[in-house]
């Protein structure tokens, strides 16, 4: 995505945010809070997993650069406790609504709160396509990529089934906005989630209409430590056991956005180091675990692939390398939690400006070989 796009993008939905009420109160609408969300459903709640904080160590980059102040220290996750709902047709009332954007509206007017999406559902279409029994609503968090799938909508899918039991896919529909990826198609049939059973809400571009319908939450931004757990043993079971045998030295190479634009003066250090060139490309959801579950150290600069840790085994160590002005937490965040040591280096700013921003996340980097050492080397030395 372009700087241009980007900015479209957080101007289009500043706007909507601002918007939301009025249009909220001109169309009959509520849009509920996160808070007001947990108070609705509360009658409707079918399971609820306490969820341990996670608080961040503050950290320096290898390079003696900090991380975003709100990106570390006096931070944790999660806001809430994962739930699963039922929330059953209620005489006299209308029916639920799924927007085509994925949002649930209960009872047609009261916007559950799950991400940033949930104001734009105030205005989508409010056209009814079709009426379902029974639909399971994954809710509008948004995601555009594979680490947004497996922390948004897997553990969704895996706290529904685990609360209602497998024949659940058969019984209830499954609406959601779907990307119609590879490894999502994958994951669903995984799952045994029949393809016809699926509905894609945005395809169907109107509202469905549902008697009764089951929701999970998500946290914001990052998973909680039961949906890590269920993430692992579901598809990579064996993992929480070390490698019994020297592992293989990842190197994530991108050949497109957020690249290394002095890669050449890098790929010999990691060769020295025995590092093997992981190009990106095609594979599948199995061939990528697998893959994982063999390394001992990853690698490479910021982006989708680097969610692969959640299949290493226990003692795998992350270099993870960053543009100076995009440097998300997600992925120390996963090593924390799993325990991995940890260690990244952020390109040095030639204003010396280091603010976290979605515009710079497109951007390549130029990192300094020394550091790139400095960092396997202690990476090499933790335990």
């Amino acid at each position: 995505m372009s700087n241009e796009s980007n900015l479209f993008y957080r101007t289009a939905k500043s706007l909507a945010t601002a918007a939301a009420p009025l249009a909220a109160r001109i169309k009959g609408q509520q849009l509920l809070s996160s808070k007001a969300t947990l108070q609705v459903l509360e009658p409707y709640v079918v399971s609820q997993q306490t969820c341990e904080q996670i608080e961040l160590p503050a950290y320096t980059s290898i390079n003696g650069i900090p991380f975003h102040p709100n990106q570390v220290g006096n931070w944790s996750q999660p806001e809430q406790d994962d739930y699963v709902w039922r929330v059953p047709e209620i005489a006299g009332n209308p029916l639920h609504a799924i927007t085509p954007s994925g949002n649930v509206a209960l009872f047609g007017k009261k916007h559950i709160q799950d991400g940033i999406v949930s104001r734009m559902a105030l205005f989508e279409t409010r056209e009814n396509d079709r009426t379902e029994d029974l639909v399971i609503a994954l809710w509008p968090k948004a995601w555009v990529a594979y680490y947004d799938f497996l922390v948004h909508i897997l553990p969704k899918l895996l706290r529904i089934e685990k609360a209602f039991g497998p024949g659940i896919w058969n019984e209830a529909r499954l609406a959601y906005s779907r990307f119609n990826t590879p490894f999502e198609a994958e994951f669903l049939e995984w799952m045994n989630i029949p393809e016809e059973q699926v509905i894609d809400s945005r395809k169907e571009g109107k509202r469905i209409l549902s008697r009764e319908v089951i929701v999970s939450n998500t946290q914001w931004d990052l998973p909680s430590i039961p949906a890590v757990r269920m993430l692992r043993e579901r598809f990579a079971p064996g993992h929480d056991t070390p490698l019994t045998k020297p592992g293989k030295r990842i190197y994530l190479t991108r050949g497109g956005t957020r690249n290394v634009a002095n890669e050449a003066e890098i790929l010999p250090i990691l060769e020295r180091y025995g590092f093997e060139v992981l190009e990106e490309k095609p594979r599948t959801v199995k061939e990528q675990i697998a893959i994982f579950g063999e390394a001992e150290m990853v690698v490479g600069p910021h982006g989708s692939a680097f969610a692969n840790i959640l299949w290493c085994r226990p003692g795998t160590r992350v270099f993870e390398w960053f543009h100076a002005g995009y440097h998300p937490n997600c992925f120390y965040f996963l090593s924390t939690l799993l325990g991995f040591p940890y260690q990244n280096i952020i390109a040095q700013s030639a204003d010396n400006r280091y603010q976290h921003s979605q515009e710079h996340q497109y951007e390549p980097m130029t990192l300094q070989a020394a550091d790139i050492e400095k960092g396997i080397e202690l990476l090499l030395s933790s335990k």
